[in-house]
């Protein structure tokens, strides 16, 4: 498995240059080499994560989680309209969604901020009028203000199993 592409903030924490940061992908630290984070960071972390995968939130509320400007996926730094424009794309593509958070592979602190890189991986099975998709995929995250007001900073995904069924 290959672990998404770090923003470069996230790298100098793991030692790395930004520019090796952007250039390829890094594999997980290992468990050894990362201290495990403490069980409240670890529980806030994924309370967030379980509320901003819920698929009951409207295109307003999903992009409330995501800071403004954040870097969004592969389209680079984005306004929130353009994300309530994209969710609300794929809420109409997929108009039964089904989220759960498989794990969280491993969280990042910041030491100099309230923020933490996370990467976890999320089950997913959505369908709609004529297809279905299930699967997994990875996902990389920078959460800034994480015990105030959490938002989503930076964000990539990586599907790594996926089984359609139906036509297009």
């Amino acid at each position: 498995m290959s672990a998404p592409l770090l923003p470069a903030s996230v790298a100098v924490l793991l030692g790395l240059s930004a520019a090796a940061a952007f250039a390829q992908p890094v594999s997980p630290v290992s468990s050894a080499a990362l201290a495990a984070p403490p069980a409240a960071l670890e529980q806030t972390v994924a309370l967030f994560l379980q509320q901003f995968i819920s698929p009951d939130k409207s295109p307003e509320a999903q992009a409330e989680f995501f800071a403004d400007g954040v870097d969004y996926y592969e389209f680079g730094p984005t306004a929130r309209s353009e994300i309530v424009r994209d969710v609300r794309h794929y809420s109409r593509r997929w108009p039964v969604r089904n989220y759960r958070l498989a794990r969280i592979e491993y969280i990042t602190p910041d030491p100099a901020s309230d923020s933490v890189f996370v990467s976890y991986v999320l089950e997913y099975e959505v369908s709609g009028p004529q297809r279905s998709a299930r699967g997994q995929a990875n996902y990389g995250a920078v959460i800034a203000d994480l015990h105030s007001e959490p938002k989503i900073e930076w964000i990539r995904e990586r599907v790594v199993g996926k089984r359609n069924a139906g036509t297009e």
